[in-house]
């Protein structure tokens, strides 16, 4: 009985030692493929990090531009070229920008609808004629086929 019981054991101990060795071996596995997830992660986050930087370095040199643009605008105004289809509009008549939907539209004087801006342009006008800003819309050409006009923007100082 000693030997079939040494015989037993020995069987029992290396049916243990080889589902140990299988186990080990899996989570050695199991930690290679991590390790390689997690390689992949951190190069992932630093091309996330290179792209962001590259993202906020171009948005940077977007918010410059705008605001060189908005400056410009504000000193020197915008020209409007309008079809002139016979509206009773003279040279230095004011103009009055109407917000309708999401569009502006240019008025006469006497509330005759010249014409409707663009959605574009729109976007734009909204941006530019924020609160605490005054603008003056001027006819200063008129001629058969066109009407030019120019948007002055003055800010408000507070």
């Amino acid at each position: 009985m000693d030997k079939k019981g040494a015989f037993d054991s020995r069987r029992v101990n290396d049916y243990y030692i080889r589902a140990k060795e299988n186990e080990i071996k899996k989570l050695d596995e199991k930690r290679i493929s991590l390790e390689k997830q997690i390689l992949a992660g951190k190069e992932k986050c630093d091309e996330n990090k290179k792209l962001l930087n590259r993202i906020e370095t171009e948005n940077q040199a977007l918010k410059q531009q705008y605001v060189n643009l908005v400056r410009m605008v504000e000193s020197k105004g915008l020209t409007f070229d309008i079809a002139n289809n016979n509206y009773d509009v003279k040279e230095w008549d004011s103009l009055i920008l109407a917000k309708r939907g999401l569009s502006y539209i240019v008025l006469s004087k006497k509330g005759d609808e010249l014409e409707i801006l663009d959605k574009d342009t729109s976007i734009i006008l909204k941006d530019l004629l924020k609160e605490k800003t005054n603008y003056s819309f001027v006819v200063v050409r008129v001629t058969s086929k066109t009407i030019r006009a120019q948007l002055r923007i003055n800010k408000v100082s507070e």
